[in-house]
């Protein structure tokens, strides 16, 4: 028979939380500063824009940057129960 998971505590779900806001939040700035920094090197200077579309611009590289925090539930549960896993066994937690 196979062994049960162990719930993941209160605790557990903070640390999560808190553990996969800061990876995320990190990712959504990599993602939003490579987007505008790749127009302002790369398009900006060939082309002349009106100012709508650094407007638009700056939108879409939003909407690209918010991408990744459509699993954030899914990577919350998945942490969450990894540190009840390794507190069950005793093993010392990621550090967040």
């Amino acid at each position: 028979m196979s062994e049960q998971e162990p719930t993941p505590s209160a605790t557990d779900r903070d640390e999560a939380r808190e553990y996969t806001i800061q990876r995320l939040g990190i990712v959504s700035a990599v993602i939003w500063v490579l987007v505008v920094m790749g127009f302002m090197w790369f398009v900006f200077p060939a082309h002349q824009f009106k100012p709508t579309i650094g407007a638009f611009l700056g939108t879409f590289a939003m909407a690209l940057a918010v991408l990744p925090w459509s699993v954030y539930p899914i990577l919350v549960e998945r942490n969450a129960r990894e540190r009840a896993a390794a507190r069950a066994r005793g093993t010392p937690l990621k550090a967040p």
